[in-house]
């Protein structure tokens, strides 16, 4: 194997590595016309992702063994659609018959734009929070065009906002058993997750008040992952929104709540601050956001972080690569949930 072909093997890792990375280099030279120097990124839990020097420019390539050529490909034309908007995006790169996506056996790569920036870290500084609103707010106007268009959705009718305290229990009862199951740290981590779980039983009622009192909300296609891994930053410049591929339809509420809510605006000095910074430019990029949106944003932001096991059950079950920041993202989304639990009394008064 040479440079290239060493440095993709390591990275896939799994059985026959050699012949895999052997396959990935010569498909991005066939398919793309592209060759150099590669080096691992570490971009992902889902991904392995390599910088690609080919003397003249820089290229991002992402292999992927957990989608299809047809997700990626549709995540390609997603990231043109913003883009359009002027929303700031990694373009994607097309091979040499116009495609997006290549599949290499079980494996698919695809290849974008080299874009140099830091992920958003705290703490978040108000012209990040300010780009941060702007982005958002284009990218769901340039969305808003796509079929299913925006239309206003019940708790009844959104499967997202359905309330089942007892599923709910169920799965911080499921999730309990697999740290006990296999733990490794009883007076380390172990102990850190149990005691956030067993925390959330405290906020069965809130979560109760805020699902049985939604009023309706805007549903229509979104990023999906709007968040910290894949806005990349130059200082307070936002220069790419990257990984279209969880692009679907969803309440907008949820997507700005998660990012405006989240944890590194939260957990940020001046926290509130950033967080309505957010929200303000938010709308005034996109005008048509309704008033119950917005309001609603920061609930739906509790909901997500409050019912989600993610990442204990990746860490527990064996599927995060990369343990310390798992670790460390479990405890910064629960301290952001109980600051937002402590905040929701009462539940948004909205008019319908």
């Amino acid at each position: 194997m040479h440079g290239a072909e060493l440095v993709v093997a390591e990275a896939l890792g799994g059985a026959h590595p050699a012949g895999r990375a052997r396959d990935v280099v010569s498909a991005v030279a066939r398919e793309y016309g592209l060759t150099g120097a590669w080096t691992r990124v570490l971009a992902g839990e889902q991904s392995t992702a390599f910088r690609l020097d080919s003397g003249t420019a820089r290229h991002f390539v992402k292999v992927e063994d957990r989608t299809t050529v047809e997700r990626v490909e549709a995540a390609a034309e997603l990231a043109d659609v913003a883009a359009r908007q002027e929303v700031p995006a990694a373009l994607p790169r097309p091979t040499r018959h116009g495609r997006h996506a290549v599949p290499v056996d079980t494996l698919v790569l695809s290849v974008t734009e080299w874009v140099p920036g830091q992920t958003l870290s705290p703490p978040v500084s108000l012209g990040q929070a300010t780009q941060i609103g702007a982005a958002l707010g284009r990218l769901h106007q340039a969305f808003a065009a796509l079929a299913p268009h925006p239309a206003a959705v019940t708790a009844a009718e959104e499967e997202w906002l359905r309330w089942d305290a007892a599923d709910v229990v169920t799965r911080w009862e499921q999730a309990e058993a697999l740290v006990r199951d296999r733990g490794d740290d009883p007076d380390g981590f172990d102990r850190v997750a149990l005691t956030a779980l067993a925390e959330r039983r405290d906020w069965l009622t809130a979560l109760d008040r805020v699902l049985t009192g939604v009023p309706p909300l805007t549903r229509q296609w979104v990023h999906g992952d709007y968040a910290a891994p894949n806005l990349l930053f130059d200082g307070d410049r936002l220069v790419a929104v990257v990984d279209f591929a969880n692009a679907s339809p969803h309440l907008i509420a949820y997507e700005l709540g998660r990012i405006a809510f989240g944890p590194e605006v939260v957990l940020s000095p001046h926290g509130p601050t950033l967080s309505a910074t957010v929200l303000d430019a938010y709308v005034a990029a996109s005008p048509a956001a309704t008033e119950a949106d917005v309001a609603w944003a920061e609930a739906c932001a509790f909901v997500q972080l409050a019912r989600s096991t993610y990442p204990v059950t990746a860490r527990y079950a064996g599927t995060g690569r990369f343990r310390a920041d798992l670790d460390d993202f479990w405890v910064r989304r629960q301290d952001t949930a109980r600051l937002l639990h402590a905040r929701l009394h009462p539940a948004p008064d909205v008019a319908t």
